[in-house]
Formats: C-alpha cells, sequence, structure tokens
C-alpha cells in the first residue's frame, strides 16, 4: 500500500460552476483513499475545488494567470468525489492515488493561525486520533494576497511565498505531530495526513535549475517513488514565471506560472529515481524537494503495531 502514479487520466467535469460528481473507480485501487490532481490552466485566472463526495467544504478559488498547479482531494468509499470548475483548462487531471498510507478528513480542519505573519506551532495530534501522522495534508485558501508557508517543527527553513487563491502543501510534522505554519491571510485547513510510505526533510533541500528555461534532471534517493516540491518567487509577489516539474524521460514539457509567487508539485520518478526540475528565471526563485514518497520497507516501513493505518479514510 503506497502512493501511486498512474498515466494522466481526465477528470474535466464537463459542466462548469457548479459541483460534479466523479467516479474515479476505473482508475484507481480498491484501497485508494484520495487522489492526486494536476491541473493546467490555459488562460487568465481559474476558480477550482475538490471535495471527497459527502463533504460540504466549499474552498472555491483561484488558480492563477496562465499557471501550472497540483493538489489531493479525498474519496469515499465508492471512490467518488466532487469537483467544481469555474471553465474548461487545458488539462484538469487525475495521476495517482493514496491508499491506506494516507487519510482524508470528509470535512476539512481548521488550522488557521491564531496569529499573523509569525511562525506558529500547529499540533494535529488531536486530530490523527490513535494514529501517528508523519506528514500533513493542507490547504491555504482565500482571495486576497498574502504570504504564505509551512515547515516541519524542528525546521530552520524560512520559504513563504504570496499565494493568492488556493495553495496545496505537503509538509513533514514532528514525533510530536507538529509542524509551523505562516499565514498572512490565508485559513488554513487540514485535509489529512500521512502515518507512512513517505519521508519528510527537515530542512528542504536544493533541486533549483542550473540554467533558465531548461530542464535539469535531479537525482532522488535510491528507495524514492516520487517527489513533493516546492517552488517560489521570493523578492516579487506576482512574478508570472514559469515552474515545472516532471518524471524524467517523460517528454512532457509543459510548465506554467507560479499561483501568484508560489509553486507547489508532486511528481513520479523513473526507473533510477529521477525527477526535471524547469523555472523561467532563476534570480531570485528557489527550488526545494519538501520529501519523497517510499515504497513500504524502504524508508516507509508500517510498524508491526500499526497495521490499522491501512484503514483508509477517517471521517
Amino acid at each position: 500500500m503506497a502512493v501511486t502514479f498512474i498515466t494522466a487520466v481526465d477528470i474535466d467535469p464537463g459542466t462548469y460552476g457548479s459541483y460534479q460528481e466523479i467516479d474515479v473507480s476505473a482508475n484507481v485501487s480498491s484501497l485508494a483513499t484520495g487522489i492526486i490532481i494536476r491541473i493546467r490552466n490555459g488562460s487568465s485566472d481559474v476558480q477550482w475545488h475538490a471535495r471527497m463526495k459527502g463533504s460540504t467544504d466549499d474552498y472555491y478559488s483561484d488558480t492563477d494567470h496562465v499557471g501550472l498547479a497540483f493538489g489531493f482531494c479525498g474519496i469515499d468509499s465508492n471512490k467518488k468525489l466532487e469537483v467544481k470548475l469555474q471553465r474548461a483548462v487545458t488539462a484538469f487531471e487525475l495521476i495517482g492515488y493514496f491508499e491506506g498510507e494516507t487519510s482524508f478528513f470528509t470535512n476539512a480542519v481548521d488550522i488557521t493561525p491564531s496569529s499573523a505573519q509569525v511562525w506558529e506551532s500547529t499540533d494535529i495530534s488531536s486530530h490523527t486520533g490513535t494514529d501517528t501522522a508523519i506528514a500533513a495534508l493542507i490547504l491555504a485558501d482565500t482571495n486576497t494576497a498574502g504570504d504564505f508557508g509551512a515547515r516541519k517543527n524542528g525546521s530552520t527553513d524560512t520559504y513563504k511565498f504570496d499565494a493568492d487563491g488556493k495553495a496545496h502543501l505537503i509538509i513533514g510534522v514532528d514525533a510530536t505531530e507538529i509542524m509551523e505554519v505562516w499565514s498572512n491571510s490565508h485559513d488554513v485547513k487540514l485535509l489529512g495526513y500521512m502515518t507512512h510510505g513517505v519521508s519528510m526533510n527537515t530542512n528542504s533541500t536544493d533541486i533549483k535549475p542550473v540554467s533558465n528555461n531548461t530542464w535539469t534532471t535531479q537525482n532522488l534517493s535510491a528507495s524514492a517513488t516520487g517527489a513533493i516540491v516546492l517552488s517560489g518567487h521570493t523578492t516579487n509577489i506576482d512574478p508570472q514565471e514559469d515552474w515545472g516539474v516532471r518524471q524524467t524521460g517523460s517528454g512532457l514539457n509543459w510548465f506554467g506560472d507560479f499561483n501568484e509567487a508560489m509553486g507547489f508539485g508532486i511528481c513520479n520518478v523513473n526507473a533510477s529515481q529521477q525527477i526535471d526540475t524547469y523555472i523561467e528565471d532563476t534570480t531570485d526563485t528557489v527550488f526545494r524537494l519538501l520529501g519523497e514518497f517510499r515504497a513500504i520497507g524502504t524508508g516507509g516501513t508500517v510498524p508491526p503495531l500499526a497495521m490499522h493505518h491501512y484503514r483508509g479514510r477517517r471521517k
């Protein structure tokens, strides 16, 4: 049981401006608890939200500009979700799915910091029950420009970027299930958490391309099955510059604007555990590896007494 990547499947709802049911049972395993979404916006800003069927959440907000964005969403026991998309886009795709290593809430849990513009400790242990999380799946949502960031407790990373609209992020938590969140004006929601099958860096590592407008191959660890990445512009709140991430050898030449000044990505690796990263301008930008998905037994081992983690969703 692990995060699994698949050939991209179109899940554009075809009807716009209202929630539409999407059945992904033909594309995911019987153990799937949630999906990974990739959206490429072909023109101006576009609003969207994806939620587990049965949820009442309505975080319908922008991916900005001609952008590239990644997200995730829980699915119900019948492998269904609901999508609200403002209009047709270049691509709205299912590229992978989570299984028993990841639990999703039917309705997201509010973890918005009580203070703005400070790194605030956020303890998710009261939301994980008898589980012990090692990573949090979060969503920052706002229609007001402002910095957003998150880091594992104990990290010295200071990466926070303007994110006007919707920003998904997977971030590590420490042994007591604490992370730190920075928010200027965002509502921050806990969509779910992971108990195994992932290795999160305390401090992210540099995977920035060496040249402008060039795909650069990055080597991950020998046990990596996927990458969790963060990119952004450190000085301009709305640079309208392209970024991208892909499996090495895929030939997928997709890149797009930051969501304001932030890009979050989830990517498969090739057989040599490699990915490619792309950025339009290496000046005043960062590209960081937050963590790696791992197969069970290669850094993603399930403790002998924790097999209940396979149960799937928490509601």
